[in-house]
C-alpha cells in the first residue's frame, strides 16, 4: 500500500513539474556584463550568497603553475584593501555566517550561508575582493604550505588517492582535466605573487565572467539595486577565451591500472568512458545519459544493484558516475562495482560488461524509463526547498549552460525516449568504448610461518657466508 501511494505522489509530482519551471529565477544584468541571479525563497529565514566565476583548473594560465585557480581560491580569503587579513572571515562568523569555496576543473565558486538581514554586508565584503584584492609574496608563502598540506591529506595520505590521480591522467592523456586541480606538488611550489596576480586579472576582473547568485529570503529588485550599487562600478572588459587542448581519439587503447593497500579492506573495479556533455558536437545524448545513468544504478531498484547484488550476489556495491557538469566534450561516464567477499573478479567483470552490451543493443523497458523519470523529477521538486540547490544550479552559468537550461531541465526529461538512451549508450559504451579500467585490492597478508622460514633461512646463508669470510682471512694470516 505504501508502494502504491508513493508511485501515485511521484506521478503526480511528475505531471505537475512537467509544465513548472524548476526556480522561477529574476535575472539580471548589471550594465559592465555581470549576471545577477536571484531565487527568492520567502519560507527561509537565511540567504546563501556568493558568486561564481567562469575559471578552473583547466584554466590555469600555463602548465608550469597548474592548478593555480585553486590557489587563487585560498588567496581570495586572506584580505582585501578595506578588509584586510581575516577580517572576512570574523566578520562573517560574527554575524552568524558560514563561508566556504571549491574549485573544479571548470569554474570556482565562492558562498556565504547567513542571515538575511546581512546581505548588504556580504555584497561589502564580495565586491572588495573583487576590486580590492591584496596579494603580497607573504600571503603567497604562507598559502603553498597550505596548499602542499592538502594535497599531502586528499592525495599522498589518501589510499585511494594515488590511484585515483593516475586514473585520472589515464582518462585524459591531452585535455587538463587529466591534471588534479590541486596541481602536482611541483606546480605548488613554483606559484608565485606574478602567476595569481595574472590568473586574477584575467578571469576576476571581467564582471562578465562572474554571475552573482543570492538564494533565500530576499526582494529581488532590492537586491538588484544593491548589487548595482556595489558591483556596477567594476569596469566591463573582453570575456576571456577558454583555449584547452582537446583529447584525440581513444577508441581501441585502453589503461588498465591496479593497485594494491593495506589500508584497502574490499577489492573494487572502475570502468570508465568518454562522454559527451550538455554543450558539445553530441549534446543530444546529454539528457538520455542522466537518465540512462539512473536507469543503471541510481538506486537500489535499478540494474545494476538488482542485478549484481540481490540477484548473483557478486557485489556489495554497484553505482554509476557520469559527470555531466563539463565545459568540454569528452567528460567521462564511470561504473563502479565492490567485490563481495568470497567471489570471483572475473566473473564479476564479465557479468557487468554483460550488462553494458544489453543496454547498448536493446531498449529500456517503458516501466524502467517512467520510473527513472519519477526520480529525477522528484529530486527537482524537493530541490526547491531551502537555499542550496538554487544557488549550486545556477553556478553551472559558468560553465555554460543558460537559465532556460535549468529551468527547462523537467521538460527535457519528459522529452526523452526509449530510443534515444539507447542512441546514447551504443555512443558511448559501443561505438566509443572505454578509455580505463581501474581495480583495487587488499595487500595480501603474509604467511607467518613462510615468513619466519625465510627469515631463518637469510640468517642461516649469513652466517654461512660469515664463517666462510673469516675462514679465509685466518687462511692468509698464516
Amino acid at each position: 500500500m505504501k508502494k502504491f501511494l508513493l508511485g501515485i505522489i511521484l506521478i503526480a509530482t511528475c505531471s505537475i513539474f512537467s509544465t513548472a519551471a524548476v526556480f522561477s529565477p529574476k535575472v539580471y544584468k548589471l550594465p559592465n556584463g555581470m549576471t545577477v541571479v536571484v531565487v527568492k525563497n520567502s519560507i527561509s529565514k537565511t540567504i546563501k550568497v556568493g558568486f561564481a566565476v567562469g575559471v578552473g583548473g583547466a584554466d590555469s594560465i600555463s602548465y608550469e603553475v597548474y592548478g593555480v585557480p585553486h590557489f587563487l581560491e585560498h588567496l581570495l580569503f586572506t584580505g582585501s584593501k578595506n578588509y584586510p587579513g581575516d577580517a572576512f572571515r570574523r566578520l562573517v562568523t560574527e554575524n552568524g555566517g558560514s563561508t566556504n569555496a571549491y574549485t573544479t576543473h571548470d569554474n570556482t565558486v565562492y558562498y556565504t550561508k547567513i542571515g538575511a538581514d546581512k546581505l548588504e554586508l556580504m555584497f561589502k565584503l564580495y565586491s572588495d575582493i573583487l576590486k580590492n584584492l591584496e596579494i603580497t609574496d607573504e600571503k603567497v608563502k604562507a598559502e603553498i604550505g597550505v596548499v602542499l598540506s592538502e594535497r599531502q591529506m586528499r592525495y599522498e595520505a589518501n589510499p585511494f588517492g594515488r590511484i585515483m590521480e593516475a586514473h585520472r591522467r589515464s582518462l585524459y592523456h591531452q585535455h587538463p582535466y587529466g591534471f588534479p586541480n590541486i596541481g602536482y606538488p611541483h606546480h605548488i611550489q613554483n606559484y608565485s605573487r606574478e602567476a595569481a596576480q595574472a590568473q586574477f586579472d584575467k578571469y576576476y576582473r571581467c564582471p562578465e565572467n562572474i554571475t552573482l547568485i543570492i538564494s533565500g529570503n530576499c526582494d529581488p529588485e532590492q537586491v538588484y539595486q544593491m548589487a548595482k550599487k556595489y558591483f556596477g562600478d567594476i569596469p566591463a572588459k573582453d570575456l576571456p577565451k577558454r583555449q584547452r587542448p582537446q583529447e584525440l581519439d581513444r577508441k581501441g587503447i585502453v589503461t588498465h591500472l591496479k593497485q594494491e593497500s593495506d589500508r584497502i579492506a574490499m577489492v573494487s573495479y572502475w570502468l570508465s568512458y568518454h562522454a559527451p556533455n550538455h554543450r558539445g558536437p553530441n549534446a543530444k545524448h546529454f539528457f538520455p545519459l542522466l537518465l540512462l545513468e539512473q536507469i543503471m544504478a541510481g538506486n537500489e531498484t535499478m540494474r545494476m544493484y538488482n542485478k549484481l547484488v540481490r540477484k548473483d550476489k557478486l557485489a556489495t556495491e554497484a553505482s554509476t558516475f557520469y559527470n555531466s557538469n563539463s565545459y568540454d566534450e569528452n567528460t567521462e561516464f564511470t561504473f563502479n562495482v565492490t567485490l563481495a567477499p568470497g567471489k570471483d573478479l572475473k566473473k564479476l567483470k564479465k557479468a557487468l560488461a554483460e550488462m553494458i552490451v544489453k543496454i547498448s543493443t536493446e531498449l529500456v523497458t517503458e516501466e524502467e524509463l517512467d520510473q527513472a523519470k519519477q526520480d529525477i523529477l522528484a529530486s527537482l521538486a524537493f530541490a526547491k526547498d531551502g537555499n542550496d540547490s538554487a544557488f549550486s544550479y545556477f553556478t553551472l552559468l559558468s560553465i555554460g549552460f543558460t537559465v532556460d537550461d535549468i529551468e527547462n531541465h523537467p521538460e527535457s526529461i519528459n522529452k526523452v525516449t526509449r530510443e534515444d538512451v539507447l542512441a546514447a549508450a551504443k555512443f558511448v559504451f559501443a561505438d566509443k568504448g572505454p578509455v580505463a579500467t581501474m581495480t583495487v585490492y587488499p595487500k595480501p597478508k603474509a604467511d607467518k610461518a613462510a615468513t619466519t622460514k625465510t627469515l631463518d633461512t637469510a640468517t642461516k646463508k649469513t652466517k654461512s657466508k660469515k664463517q666462510e669470510h673469516n675462514a679465509k682471512i685466518n687462511k692468509s694470516k698464516k
